[in-house]
């Protein structure tokens, strides 16, 4: 993992990259290694602030990878493709976020946004995906109500394209709030109200719902910290379709001394094609992994980790699930500062 980053008073860039190889004893096995390039630029004059964000990557629907330069916002539903299908299929996926935001007055502010979602699937089994694209543009109204909160009105719209010839319109709005109880407690609440409209071939299918977001993070002491979001969002998917997922992620990490850490991650959804063209993706799928780190000196640390998954699609009387341990040892390299 490489990352370098250069910052000003009015500035920041940075460029980021990430290499994972993995071997198998089985040759039936391959092409499993994962790339990931992520890259981020703002600046910022005395009334407005431009940004481009985004990542290329290069992982599989089983050995998948969270992209560290993701907002949050792209990362509520995590990953709908994770353990889609039963073999190794390599995606490429590049995201793409432009944005701009304009302060209108002290206490108000606009902001635009435009997120590009473009996947291709690679490989044997590949077959039984669909390269897609997806395009959604925003424009949200921010309004400060004091130094802790925050009110945003958000409009979007958005463009989904298989490679099958299925496509999907969808429009939104919604409203969000935002408090800092204290430096140990933020929330983050958003709902709102979706209509698509989704053709393939001469089929046409409209549907209606509703969105919600929900995210709580902060600290219990000074030792334990936690995360916790809950939402119901659409997400782009290689089978074809567009999905509802409604999903809870949560993590939460406590240092038992200043040598042992531990921690508990882990993820439920449900996911649901929203045009009724294509049930593969309709499942309910729970991830759980404990973990621990002990911090052997400044240098050294040991990772380990066990993780459970349980997965059940429609229709189907078989449900599966997998255990997996890790085991990681790890050297941090001291950080070079480079001025002049």
């Amino acid at each position: 993992m490489l990352d370098l980053t250069r910052r000003s008073a009015a500035s920041t860039y940075g460029l980021g990259g990430r290499l994972i190889f993995n071997r198998y004893s089985e040759n039936s096995v391959q092409d499993t290694n994962i790339q990931l390039l992520t890259f981020v630029a703002r600046t910022a004059t005395r009334l407005s602030r431009f940004g481009l964000s985004g990542s290329y990557k290069r992982d599989t629907t089983f050995a998948t990878i969270a992209d560290p330069a993701s907002d949050d916002a792209d990362q509520e539903a995590g990953d709908v493709d994770a353990g889609l299908i039963r073999t190794q299929v390599k995606r490429s996926r590049l995201l793409l976020r432009p944005s701009w935001k304009y302060n209108l007055s002290e206490v108000t502010s606009i902001n635009l946004r435009y997120v590009l979602n473009d996947a291709t699937y690679t490989g044997a089994g590949s077959e039984a995906l669909n390269d897609f694209r997806r395009q959604n543009a925003e424009i949200a109204l921010m309004r400060q109500l004091s130094e802790r909160s925050n009110l945003t009105a958000t409009v979007g719209a958005a463009r989904y394209t298989s490679e099958d010839g299925a496509n999907t319109d969808d429009y939104s709005a919604s409203a969000g709030f935002m408090h800092e109880f204290s430096p140990m407690l933020h929330m983050q609440l958003g709902v709102g109200v979706r209509s698509a409209t989704s053709t393939f071939g001469n089929s046409e299918v409209e549907s209606s719902g509703g969105l919600v977001n929900a995210r709580f993070n902060g600290n219990f002491s000074e030792l334990t910290t936690y995360r916790i979001t809950v939402s119901q969002s659409l997400q782009p998917s290689g089978v074809g379709a567009l999905v509802q997922s409604k999903s809870l992620n949560w993590e939460l990490s406590h240092d038992v001394s200043e040598m042992l850490s531990v921690s508990l991650w882990g993820s439920a959804f449900r996911n649901q094609s929203i045009d009724f063209f294509s049930s593969a993706s309709d499942r309910t799928h729970y991830d759980v992994e404990p973990g621990f780190r002990w911090n052997l000196d400044r240098d050294w640390s040991i990772d380990g980790s066990y993780r459970y998954r349980w997965q059940e699609y429609d229709g189907d009387d078989d449900a599966a699930s997998s255990s997996a341990v890790y085991l990681a040892v790890n050297y941090a390299w001291p950080r070079l500062a480079v001025s002049r």
